[in-house]
């Protein structure tokens, strides 16, 4: 019996299986570095967004007098800020998830960042109450 012909076979595989693992982190790498990108962007809009409405109801809406704008601007900044990086976390999230789901990427990325973006935390606590 000529084991060659089986050594070639599981060299093949393995270059397979390699060639495969190279691409799948070649693949997460690009995801990852587009995908924050994305954030960074989504999340500075939504806070340049805040600020044109907060600046545009102050102004145009309640014409508050230049003495009592300054402090309430201030607050409503930091709270802008605040609400716009939770927003846009969450923007992210769900866009991410929508984008791996639709693009059918289960496959092309590695499991790390599949099982970090479509894990479901709601899922798991009830896994964890039902033990």
């Amino acid at each position: 019996m000529d084991y060659s012909e089986y050594d070639k076979a599981e060299q093949e595989k393995r270059k397979q299986s390699q060639i495969e693992y190279r691409n799948k982190k070649r693949y997460s790498s690009v995801f990852i570095f587009v995908a924050s990108i994305f954030e960074i962007v989504e999340t500075f809009l939504l806070i340049f967004l805040g600020i044109i409405i907060i600046s545009f109801f102050m102004f145009r809406v309640f014409h508050l007098s230049p003495e009592s704008y300054s402090t309430l601007f201030s607050i409503l900044l930091i709270v802008n800020l605040v609400g716009g990086l939770i927003l846009g976390f969450k923007i992210y999230k769900k866009a991410i998830v929508w984008f791996i789901k639709k693009r059918h990427l289960e496959d092309k990325l590695s499991e790390e960042i599949v099982n970090h973006y479509l894990r479901d935390p709601k899922q798991e606590k009830k896994n964890k109450q039902t033990r």
